[in-house]
């Protein structure tokens, strides 16, 4: 992942990295694949054998989970050492009858994550002394304002390549998140199975890219350069080389059937 200090990331590598997640999942019976690209995915390409999976171990290792139940705020006693968490929503009474006890006056806990992806827990955490970066979306997909590909939505190409190009005065080490400003450059453009969308594209590669470009994006206003190979790696030239080489094998050949995986709508 392109961002965080170590004390998020090391967690993730040295104490439980890929390897570590890769065997604690298939110890526990999920049958995993391998993506040409590194990603990993359960065998059954649904992610509720994952849910499913974690729910599971929750229920093992004797984990209460309650829903429906939102925290109104949280405070350090410091002469009990020990947090207090109030809190209210339609899942109080379950989890104060499996407590038997008034939740909002008096539930309270030694230790706290906080893992909510929105504001609540900023402000959680804001009120407990911490402080926090300004966040910035991540994971999207591009809106281009190209009606051509409205035509296409839905269609996908499984080894393209994005690429996004930003004004040559522009400097890119501010927004490099602790990569060198050589390694931020190539992070700008990725490979992977790209989908065009009603508004734009979508799909891994780009994925991947909004990821790393998350600052810089939202610096430019979303505004940027946006180069797309429907080929991958396969140069303009080296294309033409290839349809030279083969214009009298294929000659009779829509030029959409040329390249296996690719829709010929692309050619139209």
């Amino acid at each position: 992942y392109p961002r965080g200090k170590r004390e998020i990331t090391g967690a993730f590598t040295s104490k439980f990295g890929p390897k570590e997640v890769y065997s604690w999942f298939s110890q526990r019976g999920l049958e995993m694949k391998v993506e040409p690209d590194g990603r990993v995915f359960p065998v059954s390409n649904r992610a509720s054998s994952v849910v499913d999976l974690l729910r599971m171990e929750a229920r093992n290792q004797n984990v209460n989970v309650f829903c429906d139940v939102k925290v109104k705020s949280v405070e350090w006693a410091q002469s009990e050492e020990r947090f207090n968490v109030k809190c209210d929503g339609k899942g109080l009474d379950k989890m104060e009858q499996f407590l038997g006890n008034r939740v909002e006056s008096s539930l309270s806990c030694d230790r706290i994550v906080l893992a909510t992806g929105s504001s609540t827990g900023y402000n959680i955490a804001s009120s407990l002394g911490h402080k926090s970066i300004v966040s910035v979306p991540a994971l999207f997909s591009f809106k281009i304002g190209c009606p051509q590909l409205a035509d296409l939505a839905g269609i996908s190409v499984e080894h393209a390549k994005v690429k996004l190009s930003f004004p040559p005065d522009l400097s890119l080490r501010a927004f490099a998140s602790g990569l060198s400003e050589a390694e931020f450059k190539s992070s700008l453009s990725q490979r992977g199975p790209l989908l065009i969308t009603k508004e734009g594209i979508s799909g891994p590669a780009v994925l991947r890219l909004s990821s790393f470009a998350a600052k810089l994006l939202a610096n430019q206003n979303y505004r940027a350069e946006l180069e797309i190979s429907w080929l991958g790696d396969l140069s303009r030239e080296s294309t033409v080389r290839f349809l030279l080489s083969q214009k009298d094998t294929l000659k009779s050949t829509a030029i959409g059937k040329v390249f296996p995986g690719m829709s010929a709508q692309l050619f139209n």
